[in-house]
């Protein structure tokens, strides 16, 4: 007889898995960017090397497409353990600057099979909720583990923050659950309509922008970690709002979500009227809300209208595509060029959601019906 505490069709113990890696994962890649500045690469190197952590998930989620319950359990399983290695190297004092690149990599790729695994998972377990809950479930941890990691780095020090990566990721190994059975496939009712999934690409420049581009600037401008911190908490932590709204909303068109993801995470715009503090917490707070609407309804919507293997190729590539347009080009203009000058990669959000205002696109009509694929 199965142990029910390491299901993963238990709806709280696959909230708790959720956690633990969203735990481990953010809060290590959390001191890359500021590392990075330490080690003294400029905005554009930041940004060339953050898109390390998002290529994969293109490739990963394309290869899963043919994946089996095997491969899905061993992939929930593997990016813990590399996390772990990576934190104890970075506990024994790796400081060699081609050491620390090849980590930020080598983690960056093995994490994208994490999160590809539980994002087929959310569909194959096909629940009303289920993607909305998951993404409150990774997005809730989010918002308390920058104000934390800036207490640390401030007032102790890196190894700090990569002793307690190490902890969460033993725990995380140890206590994440498996899926113990096959799903049964059965035919696709409708395609799936790209217009109503673009907006994971504006969610990803977002997020991209904020932790390759704006994290590395404030840094430079010799504003504290504490600060650092505390900004980015509002970020994540209006994230983790959003996603809790998405759930108990009783707004029922895609379409709405869209335009609303889509302008709320443009918000950074504003930032050209200059590079304030007060400024910074408006963007934050809006783009995150406005991102996390996206994450969760989307990936609902995905998993009601596509088989759950294709539908997570569809979201990862969408949302990478936007993250590698955040940092790499975000990064670019910002170095080359200038601060304001790159903020227009958030123009493409709002052109795209005025022109679904005009154009009244019609909103897709989502099948009741039970597991795909």
């Amino acid at each position: 007889m199965h142990r029910t505490s390491f299901n993963i069709e238990t709806p709280y113990i696959f909230s708790i898995s959720t956690i633990l890696f969203s735990m481990a994962w953010f809060w290590l890649s959390f001191t890359f960017p500021l590392r990075l500045v330490s080690l003294h690469y400029n905005y554009f190197q930041i940004g060339a090397i953050g898109t390390s952590s998002s290529l994969p998930f293109i490739l990963i989620s394309y290869l899963y497409r043919k994946s089996r319950r095997s491969h899905l359990n061993l992939a929930l399983k593997i990016p813990y353990v590399v996390i772990i290695v990576a934190s104890i190297m970075l506990l024994t004092h790796v400081n060699s600057t081609d050491s620390y690149i090849l980590i930020i990599i080598f983690t960056g790729f093995f994490q994208s099979m994490w999160w590809i695994s539980a994002e087929i998972e959310t569909g194959l377990l096909d629940r009303d909720g289920m993607a909305e809950r998951y993404s409150a479930a990774w997005s809730i941890p989010t918002g308390v583990f920058p104000l934390f990691s800036g207490i640390m780095l401030q007032y102790i020090g890196y190894y700090s923050v990569y002793l307690l990566v190490l902890a969460v990721s033993v725990a995380g190994l140890i206590l994440q659950p498996t899926d113990r059975k096959e799903r049964i496939k059965r035919k696709v009712k409708m395609k799936l309509n790209y217009r109503m999934v673009l907006p994971m690409s504006f969610s990803g420049i977002g997020m991209g922008f904020v932790t390759f581009v704006i994290v590395p600037i404030i840094r430079t401008g010799n504003y504290s970690y504490l600060l650092i911190g505390i900004l980015l908490t509002i970020y994540w932590v209006m994230f983790a709002v959003g996603s809790i709204v998405a759930n108990f909303s009783r707004v029922s068109k895609q379409r709405n979500f869209t335009i609303i993801s889509s302008l709320l995470s443009a918000f950074p715009l504003i930032l050209i009227f200059g590079f304030t503090v007060p400024l910074l917490i408006a963007a934050l707070a809006v783009s995150g809300f406005g991102s996390s609407v996206g994450f969760s309804k989307i990936l609902s919507y995905i998993n009601k209208t596509e088989s759950p293997r294709n539908g997570v190729f569809y979201y990862e590539s969408f949302f990478s595509f936007g993250f590698i347009t955040g940092t790499f080009l975000g990064g670019f203009l910002a170095y080359f060029v200038s601060l304001k000058v790159s903020l227009i990669v958030f123009i493409p959000a709002i052109v795209f959601a005025i022109l679904m205002v005009i154009t009244h696109d019609s909103d897709p009509v989502i099948p009741v019906s039970s597991n795909l694929e």
